[in-house]
């Protein structure tokens, strides 16, 4: 299977996430259930790990 990033990519994220005190996590337009739900999965692990995440979207949830 081919490596979505390189490790030199995915070394350099993590040291991102570990050195930020806050961090944003952005979705697409019109987010659907999954973009939703991964964006508040993403933001819960997050905050296992001690950091502040908010999730930015273009426009309004949808109402499922």
């Amino acid at each position: 299977m081919e490596k979505v990033l390189p490790d030199s990519q995915l070394a350099d994220l993590r040291r991102r996430v570990i050195e930020a005190e806050r961090i944003v996590i952005c979705a697409h337009v019109n987010p659907d259930g999954d973009a939703v739900g991964s964006s508040l999965a993403i933001m819960h692990w997050l905050a296992r790990w001690g950091k502040q995440a908010d999730i930015l979207v273009p426009n309004r949830f949808p109402d499922f």
